[in-house]
């Protein structure tokens, strides 16, 4: 199955390349992130899928605005040099025009929306890999049945308490 995924992204990268050419001609107000992401393979049978919310989970982040806006700046003059655009052409420009409004110390918070945690050794509590995208999963079926533990409603009240740590 890894070989058909690999050439499947691989061709998803040509059509990638004609979106940003095709994005880049329309401006800066337009984002295709969606349409560049790529399909997640493994090529050995899970034991446990898990999957979860982003914000059930203490992965959730602050991240001063301050921070971001450095980040995002230094990404786009970087993707701009490289794709010789100005930065305003780069798709998270528009990202950086909101960040420009907003003050140093306000906090933004960074989460994942659903995720897949995948164990594949015999043993261990450690997680082997996380999908964090709504994407398709390819992985090929084990002699045993992979235990698998299905998303829960989402509970925006749950996802908001404050945790103990």
């Amino acid at each position: 199955m890894l070989p058909q995924v690999s050439a499947i992204n691989a061709s998803k990268q040509v059509v990638t390349d004609e979106i940003e050419a095709f994005r880049v001609a329309l401006g800066a107000d337009v984002t295709t992130k969606q349409l560049q992401r790529t399909i997640h393979a493994f090529d050995g049978a899970p034991r446990r899928i898990k999957f979860t919310w982003g914000g059930h989970t203490i992965s959730n982040e602050q991240v001063p605005v301050a921070t971001a806006r450095e980040q995002l700046q230094a990404h786009d003059e970087s993707r701009a040099q490289r794709q010789g655009l100005p930065i305003e052409h780069t798709p998270d420009y528009q990202d950086l025009r909101t960040l420009a409004k907003l003050a140093d110390d306000k906090v933004l918070i960074k989460h994942n929306r659903t995720r897949c945690t995948l164990w594949f050794g015999e043993r261990g509590e450690k997680w082997d890999a996380i999908v964090k995208a709504n994407l398709p999963l390819c992985v090929p079926a084990g002699d045993a049945e992979a235990q698998v533990s299905a998303l829960r409603d989402f509970d925006r009240a749950a996802c908001s308490r404050q945790r103990v740590m």
